[in-house]
């Protein structure tokens, strides 16, 4: 009888310390776990920042090089540094001339046209005081009036500054800024009929100005 209760005692001791190192080794594991799980989100933020960052980078990349485009323009006449400089798509005629350092004080500015758009290939003449346009006889797209034109008869719609819209038979200030302001919002002419897209030019008013106009 003290065998069996002594073995008994044994067992029970036994159990105690088997159940006590268990529940030790549990509770050590816990706090790993909860370590791990708390760092497996932040690896995945990590990871997805970076690939969007990959992702955006050629569309950024597009953009840069995009913006790098550009075109030659030759600014000519009265201003300070005259030559050849490049320019960007959208650029006007002031942006040509800031570029070659601005007008000299012998230039008359009443006879330029800064907000025409230029295009590759562009020649501008600056003439200066007392001088004309027809006095370069070189002259290319965005000269000193604007008119852009190897017929110098006819006006450009895509640089006619506004003074020479008005030169044109039923063209008077409102009808000639609505011009300007149809070429500012949707860009150059790409026919001379769409002029009658422009508010209050309609069939008859063209038929007037269809052989006194032109577009390039």
């Amino acid at each position: 009888m003290d065998f069996i209760q002594k073995y008994k005692v044994l067992l029970i001791a036994g159990s105690l310390i088997l159940l006590a190192g268990v529940f030790f080794m549990f509770s050590r594991e816990l706090p790993d776990k909860a370590e791990k799980a708390q760092e497996i989100p932040a690896e995945a933020e990590i990871q997805a920042a970076s690939e969007a960052e990959v992702f955006n980078e050629p569309e950024a990349q597009k953009k840069t090089s995009a913006k790098k485009e550009g075109f030659m323009v030759d600014v000519k006449g009265s201003v300070q540094r005259p030559g050849v400089y490049e320019l960007w798509e959208g650029s006007r005629v002031k942006d040509a001339v800031e570029h070659a350092g601005g007008l000299l004080e012998s230039a008359d500015g009443k006879l330029i046209n800064l907000a025409a758009v230029l295009e590759d290939g562009t020649a501008i003449y600056i003439p200066a005081k007392g001088e004309t346009a027809e006095a370069e006889p070189s002259q290319g797209i965005g000269t000193a009036h604007g008119n852009a034109s190897p017929d110098s008869k006819k006006v450009n719609l895509n640089t006619a500054a506004l003074e020479d819209l008005q030169t044109l038979p039923g063209i008077g200030p409102s009808k000639a800024e609505a011009i300007l302001a149809y070429r500012d919002e949707n860009g150059k002419f790409k026919s001379e009929d769409e002029l009658k897209e422009v508010s209050g030019i309609g069939d008859k008013t063209y038929e007037k100005l269809k052989d006194l106009i032109q577009v390039n």
